[in-house]
């Protein structure tokens, strides 16, 4: 069905009603409850991520033999893989390939560490090529040191086993990887065999990093090479989301928003903003997902009274992310009994959801967007220029969307909405003495509207 509708039950802000109530929310002690597998999680993790039609089409548009990753957001977009280097912050933890010819394979190159978490067969992975470590180190050093284009052998440790007992089908896999996969000695020897067997050894060649350039130079990898930038070119197919990130920002959809709600209604007098990340923090830990940020006040100036205040609005703007997809949910939030002020200002906040959402559709532009929000705004009674009307792409990043290659600095462009799309649109106003609000939904961009990626719950909450 298609989501053309706005939430309804807004008028009654006018009258001070409360609009989102219940109790306030222990955290839940039904902890597998939540974090659980559901709907098509799995079925997403077991298929490539990539929209491969957008990749193909932004790898023709710019004359491209290929693309090379290091970015751990693009790493993990082509091989549904964040490798454990990641986590620890090294400085090369792991590269993808994507070739222009689709009959070329796709490499994942990561530490052979790796190897007993990629055979667990938990998710699609492509082909992988490991780096370990030089066995002959000692050759590169010295007066008489080899020279850095000659390749050093791979150190490719085995595992000891006992003998004496059976292995569980899981624990072959882990011993058949360190025989299956044979190592490169560096991570970039391991990325140069994977291009070669990509078939990326000439031409164009995007790159998400220009880091990788110099560590393929250095090792005599670039002689029929031309690397150009490659970050914007990855965002260009990234923001036209493939089935399976629709289903995974589904998940990543409902859980933040049912994370930030129950926050909300968490809050009390007198707590402060670190009170209010912490319950965030658990909150999304308990659905399994990571919390990216929560504001709460008035954005990055956060609470004026460095505590929550009866009466005062604010917002808070809570972002998570699941499976490496993000979710974004904003809601106005106010302490008892919301006085006529605040309930004028949130009936003019809905005027400009009505009107933005009306027209969420494909082939909108940003602008215009900004334009209708701003509007409607002013026409229920708000100062325009208290208000922000800021459409923006989410997926593995928050803004994920393009920017422009023509601005000096990189700003959006106004994008045109697209078929499968996944955006917010951000309309908080922020009014410093009296307060601030905020409306942030997940939408999936439909053939001819938009589908709201989480339940609906009023614009205005009242604990």
């Amino acid at each position: 069905m298609e989501r053309r509708t706005v939430l309804k039950g807004m008028g009654a802000a006018a009258a001070g009603v409360a609009l989102t109530g219940g109790s306030k929310s222990a955290l839940a002690s039904d902890i597998g409850a939540l974090m659980s597998p559901v709907g098509n999680e799995l079925d997403a993790l077991m298929q490539p991520l990539i929209n491969t039609a957008q990749a193909q089409a932004v790898m023709e548009e710019y004359e491209l033999a290929g693309m090379l990753a290091l970015n751990p957001v693009n790493v993990y977009y082509l091989t549904n893989t964040t490798a454990i280097g990641t986590k620890m912050r090294w400085q090369y933890p792991s590269f993808a390939t994507l070739p222009r010819d689709p009959d070329q394979p796709t490499f994942l190159v990561v530490t052979a560490g790796m190897l007993w978490d990629i055979v667990n067969g938990d998710r699609w992975v492509p082909d992988v090529i490991p780096y370990s470590g030089p066995l002959n180190g000692a050759d590169y050093m010295g007066d008489e040191a080899l020279p850095l284009d000659v390749e050093p052998a791979a150190a490719n440790r085995q595992r000891v086993v006992d003998e004496s007992l059976s292995l569980t089908a899981r624990e072959q896999r882990w011993i058949d990887s360190g025989k299956n996969y044979q190592p490169s000695a560096t991570p970039e020897w391991a990325l140069a065999r994977a291009m070669k067997e990509s078939g990326i050894t000439k031409g164009r060649v995007a790159v998400d990093d220009m880091r990788i350039a110099h560590l393929l130079k250095r090792i005599g990898m670039a002689d029929n090479i031309e690397f150009v930038d490659g970050d914007n070119m990855f965002r260009r197919i990234r923001y036209v989301k493939s089935a399976p990130e629709i289903e995974l920002m589904r998940l990543a959809g409902a859980k933040n928003a049912e994370a930030a709600l129950a926050t909300a209604r968490s809050i009390e007098k007198g707590m402060s903003y670190n009170d209010i990340e912490r319950r965030f923090g658990a909150e999304c830990a308990l659905r399994g997902s990571t919390i990216t940020f929560i504001l709460a006040g008035v954005t990055l100036g956060l609470l004026p009274d460095a505590e929550v205040v009866p009466g005062k609005p604010f917002l808070i703007d809570a972002v998570s992310h699941f499976r490496e997809y993000h979710g974004d949910f904003a809601r106005t939030i106010v302490l008892d009994q919301p006085s006529k002020a605040v309930t004028q200002r949130a009936e003019a906040q809905r005027a400009a959801r009505e009107a933005t959402f009306a027209i969420t559709k494909p082939g909108t532009k940003y602008s215009e967007i900004h334009a209708a929000g701003l509007a409607a705004y002013k026409k229920a009674g708000g100062n325009p220029d208290t208000l922000i009307v800021n459409p923006h792409s989410l997926g593995l990043q928050h803004t994920d969307q393009p920017y422009s290659d023509k601005n000096p600095w990189r700003g959006s462009e106004d994008l045109v909405l697209k078929k499968d799309m996944v955006i917010t649109i951000d309309l908080p106003f922020i009014e410093v003495g009296f307060g601030a609000g905020h409306n942030e939904d997940l939408l999936l961009i439909t053939e001819d509207g938009y589908e709201v990626m989480h339940s609906e719950e009023e614009p205005l909450v009242i604990i």
